[in-house]
């Protein structure tokens, strides 16, 4: 079990239901990423995404996702403990002008990374900037965010 409660936290985005938190410490591991709910008091349906994600553990790779580590409590809240391979949320990069290699980097890192998931048999459903991580310098690409996502035969439409 990972004790969240010992590491530096710095905000990196928030929307309307959670906070992704930076954490570093002197001790191992040294740098996680910290998903937690906004409210002190958590709806039902935002716990039951916070275990949905981590869920999904075994079914992520590290080469294209970041990976959930635990499930804890935080304060009496829970929070989702994810492993941190670097880089800045794609939203925070779009404020400044990308170079055109960069950017065909990030797209085909981000093709890359949606194909293993893909391969996984699984769906993101909520692709966006705040839920990519890049590397600025290598502009690797890592996927997070996958509170929603579901199996692929869940989404194959039928024919009649």
């Amino acid at each position: 079990m990972i004790d969240d409660s010992s590491y530096t936290l710095e905000s990196l985005r928030q929307d309307a239901e959670f906070v992704l938190y930076r954490g570093q410490r002197e001790t191992g591991p040294s740098h996680i990423l910290v998903v937690a709910p906004i409210s002190k008091r958590p709806a039902q349906g935002t716990l039951k995404r916070l275990e949905h994600e981590y869920a999904l553990r075994t079914r992520l790779d590290r080469e294209w996702a970041v990976l959930p580590l635990d499930l804890v409590s935080n304060n009496g809240r829970p929070v989702l403990v994810l492993d941190n391979p670097g880089g800045e949320p794609l939203d925070r990069l779009l404020g400044r002008p990308l170079e055109l290699v960069s950017s065909l980097r990030i797209a085909a890192g981000l093709a890359t990374a949606l194909a293993g998931l893909h391969a996984r048999g699984l769906i993101h459903k909520d692709i966006k900037p705040a839920n990519i991580l890049v590397d600025p310098i290598t502009n690797r690409v890592w996927l997070t965010g996958f509170s929603i996502a579901s199996e692929l035969p869940r989404e194959q439409h039928r024919t009649v």
